[in-house]
């Protein structure tokens, strides 16, 4: 953080100090938003595809309908709230449907890194509790739970993952079905397929194919280079976006982060280019503050865009219903067991998600340091198609 971004220490500045009668809980309260915003800058300007779940010992183990998959059957999809996400495709000779025309199964098992549990507060003395509130890098990088926490807007959230139920062609976060799947939990998701079809007439028009395609960044390298692209069906929430992401360009000549985007992260609003990382300029200082204002204004649009935008509602879709059951896994007993049959050779031997250029993407990678031991979460996805 020191050799990259000066620890954050000129950026920002004036609202990192404590104001005269501020209470201790509003001075947090207000730097937890400060920091999010560095997160932000961070995200969009440098490359953070390692910094979360992205390392060899992810997935322990897959299959799809009984046969092996690998890292090769997901695609990283890159969001400012959640860094990375993965979306799992099948090979192209692989069924779409499960034994004796069932639906499709898939089972993983996976690695979750439980290190999020742990407190940066229980490992500093007295003296450092000062520091600690005014520096947000030792805040959000020395304990992923406050970064996890931040980016969800100061609200708590368990350690885990969440999976989103989406079309194949449609972007995964422009819908609304999901499920949390907490660490060491062995969890089964059943999908109810609703179909939906709509006749579209003068007073309720709906969008026949073939649909509209819209093409969102799915993930990026550092300094705007490398954007990967594709194209997915476009859906009334991606019309709203499109509206939205029109409000900011107008009055701001640039796109939110916080929204799914078609152009390179140059052109974000949060986007600082390297020379600016330790010192950041006026213009891109004044960039960010434009975007917080219009974006606000924007999201107050929401109800608006989405009733304008009504008649572009798909006339035939399906909605897929999720129902989940849990349990504690795996039992103590057999935590040895899977460390040597499951752990050590994807310590050995495993590959990372990403070997699309072959080079350390890792912000920490002048770190050598290791990451601390983690827990373990069990996911299991039953897909009607």
């Amino acid at each position: 953080m020191e050799i990259f971004w000066g620890n954050f220490t000129n950026w920002f500045q004036e609202d990192t100090k404590k104001r005269p009668q501020e209470s201790e809980e509003g001075y947090e309260n207000r730097l937890e938003k400060v920091c999010k915003k560095l997160l932000d800058v961070m995200w969009v300007s440098g490359d953070t595809r390692d910094v979360s779940h992205l390392d060899k010992t992810m997935l322990l183990s897959c299959r799809y309908n009984n046969e092996p998959c690998s890292h090769k059957n997901f695609s990283l999809v890159q969001t400012s709230r959640f860094w990375s996400c993965y979306t799992f495709h099948p090979d192209p000779g692989q069924s779409s449907s499960g034994p004796g025309g069932r639906g499709a199964e898939l089972d993983m098992v996976l690695f979750t890194d439980g290190y999020h549990k742990v407190s940066m507060e229980d490992n500093l003395i007295e003296n450092d509790l000062e520091y600690l509130s005014q520096s947000c890098s030792t805040r959000l990088f020395k304990c992923s739970n406050d970064v996890n926490r931040v980016l969800q807007n100061n609200e708590l959230q368990s350690t885990g993952l969440r999976v989103f139920v989406h079309e194949a062609k449609s972007y995964p976060m422009s819908q609304t079905e999901f499920v949390d799947v907490a660490s060491a939990t062995s969890t089964s998701i059943k999908l109810r397929p609703v179909h939906n079809r709509l006749m579209s007439k003068p007073s309720r028009r709906c969008s026949e194919p073939p649909i509209e395609t819209i093409n969102y960044v799915r993930h990026f390298s550092n300094a705007s280079l490398n954007v990967v692209t594709k194209a997915y069906s476009k859906s009334v929430s991606d019309f709203v976006v499109e509206a939205q992401q029109s409000i900011l360009h107008s009055n701001c000549g640039c796109y939110s982060h916080l929204l799914a985007f078609s152009v390179n992260t140059s052109d974000l609003c949060y986007f600082a280019p390297p020379q600016e990382w330790i010192t950041p300029s006026d213009a891109v200082l004044k960039r960010i503050d434009c975007h917080d204002h219009w974006f606000e204004h924007a999201q107050r649009q929401s109800q608006e865009l989405a009733k304008e935008f009504q008649h572009r509602m798909w006339c035939q879709f399906t909605q897929q219903r999720p129902w989940q059951q849990s349990r504690r896994w795996p039992p103590f007993s057999a935590i040895q067991e899977i460390w040597e049959n499951l752990m050590v050779p994807q310590v050995r031997h495993g590959v990372e998600f990403l070997p699309e250029d072959g080079k350390v993407h890792h912000i920490y990678r002048n770190n050598t340091g290791r990451r601390n031991s983690g827990t373990l979460a069990r996911h299991q996805r039953r897909e009607h198609i």
